[in-house]
């Protein structure tokens, strides 16, 4: 089964990271129902300077 991580930022003012993650999931889950999903809400605590999972992840990679 082909694997769809999702790691997405905040829409500043209007979503947070796990709502966009949470959106973009869902589409990509109605496009493509045979994918697995996985999303990751990221933080980069100011304008981009590192980024972070603001949840851990599961899972391994390979």
């Amino acid at each position: 089964m082909p694997k769809v991580l999702i790691a997405s930022d905040k829409f500043k003012g209007s979503l947070t990271a796990a709502e966009v993650a949470a959106a973009v999931s869902e589409g990509v889950r109605r496009s493509r129902p045979d994918v697995d999903v996985e999303s990751v809400p990221v933080a980069d605590g100011e304008t981009a300077r590192w980024l972070r999972p603001s949840r851990p992840a599961s899972g391994s990679c390979r």
